[in-house]
């Protein structure tokens, strides 16, 4: 997403402040942008109704305690429960090269309705909501999520006779959106809680054990105890996206994991995330990533 220029109005002064902000508000939700402008550590900020964070341009750094932090940069997306204070360090920002982040404030009520829809036509059931851990969820680049956020912000930013009832629309698909990339990383971390109650449970763990392996649908409905046209629509409709696309996310990310890590040649790792062949390893990756395997491992040497 390209950074959004803010009114000249509000840049009154630029020198005294570390930051700038600018408000668009509709009945169920608040978009704010902010830009940072100085280098500053330590920068506390309260959240009182959830929120939504993405990284438009620059980086911060989110510390979750003080001992433990991590890089937010653009592209990246946090779901913020509701009475959170987070601390931030902006280690590049310029008055050149502003941080910029979008934060999407959303209404309780709003969002609970969402979530109850979600949970209601999914295997999740009621023990999923929007903050089960009560912090916040770090979620990687996603184009689908990425799309939704312009979309939002082009509709909050505009006047248009019928704009409530589109940024009410397009608050809710971006919600189930996030609630569906979620769900993956709920199922992962809560096989303990949900335990055989929860089917597709133990399917996401079978396929973090066997990405390796040849993995079919048919392997996986089975597994599951339901027809195949079932599985694929509950697990569609849980995690927003089939079976065999979540199956590939995983396989790409094992093998970004290896190029971080690792010295071995394409082959090895193609043959060691469940990929047919390096080049059709290559050509996954530069699809999914924007960049080939080659290039992603350089920029960690």
């Amino acid at each position: 997403m390209e950074r959004i220029i803010l009114p000249h109005a509000q840049e009154k002064n630029i020198e005294e402040y570390v930051e700038r902000r600018i408000s668009f508000t509709t009945e169920y939700a608040q978009l704010n942008i902010f830009d940072t402008t100085k280098i500053a550590k330590n920068v506390t900020y309260q959240y009182d109704k959830p929120s939504i964070l993405s990284m438009v341009s620059g980086k911060k750094v989110i510390w979750k305690n003080t001992h433990e932090s991590y890089e937010f940069v653009p592209g990246e997306t946090l779901i913020i429960p509701s009475s959170q204070k987070l601390t931030f360090d902006f280690p590049d920002a310029s008055i050149e090269n502003p941080t910029q982040c979008l934060t999407f404030s959303i209404d309780p009520d709003k969002l609970l309705e969402t979530v109850r829809s979600f949970s209601q036509n999914t295997i999740l059931g009621k023990k999923y909501c929007w903050d089960n851990n009560n912090i916040p969820i770090h979620l990687n680049y996603n184009e689908k999520v990425q799309n939704l956020i312009r979309g939002l912000v082009q509709i909050f930013t505009e006047e248009h006779p019928s704009k409530e009832m589109f940024a009410e629309l397009a608050l809710k698909d971006l919600i189930l959106r996030l609630l569906q990339s979620n769900a993956r990383i709920f199922l992962l971390e809560s096989n303990k809680i949900l335990g055989e109650e929860n089917r597709l449970t133990s399917i996401v763990k079978y396929i973090q054990e066997h990405l390796t392996g040849n993995i079919t649908v048919d392997i996986l409905a089975d597994k599951a105890c339901m027809s195949k046209s079932n599985f694929f629509k509950c697990f569609k409709n849980t995690f927003g996206i089939t079976p065999l696309e979540y199956i590939l996310s995983e396989r790409i990310k094992l093998s970004k994991k290896m190029l971080e890590q690792s010295n071995l040649s394409l082959d090895r790792i193609a043959h060691d995330t469940g990929f047919s062949n390096a080049a059709y390893l290559i050509r996954q990756f530069k699809k999914h990533e924007q960049t080939t395997p080659g290039e992603y491992r350089n920029t960690f040497r």
